[in-house]
């Protein structure tokens, strides 16, 4: 559970929604592409571009879409569906 501080440091990285009338918290989950998703939770991969800038910080979900990139399987000698798809893989702090 995120302490007060902690929400109050890193607002910007939840979704705050009313859910009978109370406040709950929503975290974000960047969708990538499989193998880009494991390479991220295994951390050879640390940057991840995007074509909007963001100002989300804290504890993000890596969900790793349905779509993988079938080149990049090929660039790193591994078959596909090696790595799951269509699911919440890890988190990572966002700084």
């Amino acid at each position: 559970m995120a302490t007060r501080q902690h929400l109050e440091r890193n607002k910007e990285s939840y979704i705050f929604k009313k859910l009978d009338g109370k406040q709950i918290i929503q975290n974000l989950a960047l969708s990538v592409r499989q193998p880009f998703a494991d390479q991220i939770m295994q951390g050879t991969k640390k940057i991840e571009y995007r074509n909007m800038l963001t100002r989300i910080r804290g504890t993000v979900y890596i969900y790793a879409s349905k779509t993988p990139k079938l080149e990049a399987y090929e660039k790193m000698k591994v078959e596909p569906g090696t790595f799951p798809v269509g699911v919440l893989v890890g988190t990572v702090e966002n700084r």
